[in-house]
């Protein structure tokens, strides 16, 4: 019997235990949950906003707005005025700038002018200095030419035979000299130009030089001839049926520097005994 009583007691202590552990179990997990809840809530929160604001009276609301009115008057005229003195000294100033502007336009223009009538005057006597030098070199370059042409007596069966005379008759010697020649006798009149360009006498055409100096008043006798001439040959020149053309060239240079060029035809002429240009625009002579 007594061991039938004591034990539903120790049934009852187990099923008490167990029933607070499991008390304390629902707590701690209710604690969790509480506590999560906390954390979230916390995180999800939007700050409050705090606006502080201050209040007046309302008579001194009233003088501060009547001050800030006047205050911004006054800005605005000295803004004003600041800006009208502004626009004044622009006008001021660009005033100054377009005249100085305009004057040294003016100035400009006065000195182009002087320039120019400086370059004028700088071509003017340099055409002048030019000039002078060039009458210089004319005045005292050397000048050679033929200053006598002379038929010498003819016989037969020997070539007819003439002479020119070529004179530097210049202030200053001539050097480089050299001179070509020949006699032509001809049945006809020729084309005086046509003919010096292609004599048939070609390969008779006689050529002179000089190795020295030819000083002012120096001469050099020209002394062509033609082959052996009978004496109907002779006759002919002589009566002037048959005409007789001396034909001659000089080139030379001055002291200068300068080359020059002479060139002279002369026609023997039975009237006269003696010979004279062929024709008048043939002789030349720079």
């Amino acid at each position: 019997m007594r061991f039938g009583i004591r034990q539903p007691g120790l049934l009852a202590r187990r099923l008490l235990l167990a029933l607070e552990e499991v008390k304390r179990a629902l707590q701690d997990q209710t604690d969790a949950v509480t506590e999560a809840t906390k954390i979230a809530s916390a995180k999800q929160a939007v700050p409050q906003l705090v606006r502080a604001e201050v209040s007046l009276p309302e008579s001194v609301e009233i003088r501060k707005s009547a001050i800030d009115a006047r205050s911004e008057r006054v800005y605005q005229r000295r803004t004003l005025l600041l800006s009208l003195l502004t626009f004044i000294a622009i006008v001021i100033y660009a005033g100054l700038v377009y005249l100085q502007w305009k004057e040294m336009i003016g100035a400009t223009g006065a000195v182009q002018d002087a320039v120019h009538e400086a370059r004028l005057n700088r071509q003017q006597s340099q055409k002048s200095l030019n000039a002078a030098i060039d009458q210089f070199h004319l005045d005292q370059r050397a000048w050679v030419g033929p200053t006598n042409i002379a038929l010498r007596e003819m016989q037969a069966p020997n070539p007819i035979t003439a002479v020119a005379t070529i004179t530097n008759y210049g202030k200053t010697p001539a050097f480089k000299l050299r001179a070509r020649y020949f006699l032509h006798a001809s049945d006809t009149p020729i084309d005086v130009r046509q003919y010096a360009k292609n004599p048939i006498e070609q390969m008779a055409v006689q050529e002179q030089r000089t190795t020295n100096t030819f000083f002012p008043n120096a001469h050099m006798d020209l002394v062509p001839s033609t082959g052996s001439t009978d004496a109907l040959g002779i006759q002919s020149v002589g009566n002037g049926r048959k005409l007789l053309y001396f034909f001659g060239w000089v080139w030379y240079s001055d002291v200068f520097q300068m080359p020059h060029e002479t060139r002279f035809c002369a026609q023997w002429y039975v009237q006269g005994k003696g010979f004279a240009p062929c024709s008048e625009d043939y002789d030349y002579s720079d």
